[in-house]
């Protein structure tokens, strides 16, 4: 048998609450290029103007200032602690006053604190959102929002015991936010710069002692900047505004979704199961482990260590980055499609795994500019490939057909007999348990495996056959076996050599009837060789045949 034919074979509710149960990421350390050109690491606010600055509380001026020593307004003030507490500003409830507009650039902040119980206005209804904010005023709106008390009286002459803002003013000296103007003095009336006030929400927000937690629901709404998880309204981190792209309504909705929380936003999403829709992208955010259902046929722009995805159709991936991909046909993918189509049918473009498991009955893979270090077909009969391959490992395939590059298969049994790549298919090597060998060593010892087997099994049928050929009842068969056997050494008709340099043993043979029924194994001349032939005589069950009335000439035959 030659080696080509070997071959053949061969994936709020409210302020304390959120709080209390998740938050907003921790101080982030400045960077120098985020920046205001008024603004230098001298200043003792550069390091908390820059916080807020990389989280987006705060943008500064068109013209690159900050403007730290400037006076803070009430709205300016109520827009960034809005921010900093990430209230849901999308859906607001008007507190009609009079001096502020829905169409009002601070309408939406100011509306959040005064639902939240962090603001009320003044008593005429207004709201005064351009007036300068007092440092009393400040005191409360920031022991409120960051939930901070403190029953010790804070050394102030300037505070007594029954002013509507010392408890507040307390809170604050307590928890190390504030110092005082002096050390005896708060300066209630005075105002607030807006570097004091990045100070001061740094440090609420730290004294507050503020965690991430860790969340788990269904997303049953998505409006706005804002998802409802639980009855809950949860804002959404930049890192993973994929949850707020239109085009992934459908994919996410009803879906269940693990996160980690902070201040009432969403910072990383643990775990991600879709539900329904027919596409998703997202949007280079990491998700640690994303379920994808059948219905959604096109994955795009994700990081992820698992992604367990269910295939009934062609599926296409773009640009995703994953340790694992587990495509995994339904059973009633298989049922339906009755082996005529892939019930795995994986188009990937640009993506890197370092292992994709395939679990189907039929299985393509077609990948460009794409990496796939380690590729498992389990329960996998046919496979197609189009592309480079590092690995491919295989427990039960027969075919593999394609147009591919192997640098190594692996078989988890003993298969690599029944095993048929196709002609563009390149292997090479090969490893069968454990062991590896290149692609054409591996087929040249199969085929000298099979050939060896196919002349042992010539030579032990022979006188298998010959045994039950003289058992047989049927007289008249046995008489035509018999007659075949003579002919060949009659004539050159017969499939049997006629070399004069036969020696007499091989002339012992004519109790073999049924060789002449194997004209393909020409190896048989080599019998002469076996000198032990002349014990032959010893089977005397052939005078049972009296019907034969050839064997009167036998006496001629020496032995």
């Amino acid at each position: 048998m030659n080696s080509k034919t070997a071959k053949k074979r061969f994936i709020k509710a409210s302020v304390s609450t959120a709080l209390i149960a998740s938050s907003i990421s921790a101080v982030v350390t400045p960077t120098a290029a985020a920046t205001f050109n008024d603004l230098t690491s001298t200043n003792s606010h550069y390091e908390n103007v820059l916080t807020l600055l990389e989280r987006g509380v705060i943008k500064g001026y068109p013209d690159g200032t900050y403007r730290p020593n400037v006076a803070v307004t009430r709205g300016q003030a109520a827009k960034i602690l809005a921010k900093t507490l990430n209230l849901n500003t999308a859906n607001v409830i008007n507190p009609n006053f009079t001096d502020v507009k829905t169409t009002d650039e601070y309408y939406p902040y100011i509306a959040a604190l005064v639902q939240a119980g962090i603001l009320s206005g003044y008593s005429d209804q207004t709201f005064k959102p351009s007036q300068t904010i007092t440092r009393g005023q400040m005191a409360k709106m920031i022991a409120l929002g960051f939930q901070l008390t403190h029953e010790e009286a804070a050394p102030f002459t300037d505070v007594t015991a029954k002013h509507q803002y010392a408890s507040y003013i307390n809170a604050l000296f307590g928890a190390k936010v504030t110092t005082g103007k002096t050390d005896s003095t708060f300066d209630l009336n005075g105002f607030v710069t807006r570097g004091q006030l990045a100070s001061f929400v740094v440090r609420a927000e730290q004294a507050a002692g503020v965690t991430e937690t860790t969340v788990t629901g269904a997303i049953s709404a998505i409006q706005g900047d804002a998802l409802t998880i639980n009855g809950k309204v949860f804002n959404v981190h930049k890192d993973v505004a994929f949850l707020l792209a239109a085009a992934n309504n459908n994919a996410l909705l009803n879906a269940d979704v693990t996160f980690s929380a902070k201040n009432n936003e969403i910072l990383a999403i643990t775990s991600l199961s879709l539900k329904s829709g027919s596409s998703f992208d997202g949007q280079n955010a990491t998700i640690n482990e994303l379920t994808v259902p059948a219905s959604v046929t096109n994955l795009k722009n994700v990081v992820a260590d698992t992604i367990h995805y269910a295939v009934t159709s062609k599926v296409k991936i773009e640009n995703v980055t994953a340790k694992k991909l587990t495509a995994q046909a339904t059973p009633g993918a298989v049922a339906a499609l009755a082996n005529t189509a892939p019930t795995i049918d994986l188009v990937i473009n640009g993506s890197n795994f370092d292992v994709v498991q395939l679990i189907g009955a039929i299985a393509s893979v077609q990948k460009t500019a794409s990496t796939i270090t380690n590729l498992q077909a389990e329960e996998v009969s046919s496979l197609q490939l189009m592309g480079d391959f590092k690995q491919v490992l295989v427990s039960a395939l027969a075919k593999l057909a394609g147009t591919a590059i192997i640098e190594d298969i692996q078989f988890v049994d003993e298969l690599a007999a029944a095993f048929q790549p196709g002609a563009a298919i390149q292997i090479n090597n090969l490893i069968v348990n454990g062991q590896r060998m290149s692609w054409s060593d591996a087929v040249s010892q199969l085929t000298t495996a099979q050939t060896n087997t196919t002349s042992n099994s010539g030579g032990s049928g022979g006188g298998s056959s010959s045994s039950q050929t003289s058992d047989r009842d049927d007289d008249d068969d046995d008489d035509d076996v018999k007659e075949e056997n003579i002919k060949p050494s009659e004539s050159n008709d017969g499939k049997q050599p006629t070399d004069n340099n036969v020696t007499d043993e091989s002339k012992d043979q004519p109790e073999q009837p049924e060789q002449p029924e194997q004209p393909e194994q020409p190896e048989q001349p080599e019998q002469p060789e076996q000198p032990e032939q002349p014990e032959q005589p010893e089977q005397p069950e052939q005078p049972e045949q009296p019907e034969q009335p050839e064997q009167p000439e036998q006496p001629e035959q020496p032995e």
